[in-house]
């Protein structure tokens, strides 16, 4: 049986884009996560983010610490985390309102740096 390679800049490239849109749509305050539905949701994708930020973190930039795309991962892993610290705890979006667009932003540029890349292979 032959398994489907898993196209990982893809995913990862998805995976930010998810995040900075989540990261910038979500209020620090959201009025509309009340509620298992909405709850369990942000949970999933809280758990989504950080998987795909150990992902970076923990398998890809160890592999390739001094190369343009190990960097990359070191910089949208870390940021992953971040989205997704800020995607699941309430309390985390109330202490790091500052921090929202940096995030945001970050993730926005690396999944467009991604995109452009993959998209010329």
């Amino acid at each position: 049986m032959i398994l489907p390679v898993l196209p990982m800049g893809t995913i990862m490239a998805a995976c930010m884009g998810v995040g900075a849109l989540a990261v910038a749509a979500l209020a620090p305050r959201p009025a509309g996560a009340r509620g298992v539905p909405a709850r369990v949701g942000l949970a999933l994708l809280a758990a989504v983010l950080v998987a795909a930020g150990l992902w970076q973190l923990g398998w890809y930039f160890p592999r390739h610490p001094t190369e343009r795309w190990g960097l990359a991962a070191f910089g949208s892993g870390a940021l992953l985390l971040a989205g997704g610290a800020w995607c699941g705890s309430r309390r985390a979006r109330l202490a790091a309102t500052s921090a929202r667009w940096p995030v945001a932003a970050g993730l926005g540029a690396l999944a467009l740096v991604y995109g452009v890349a993959i998209t010329r292979l």
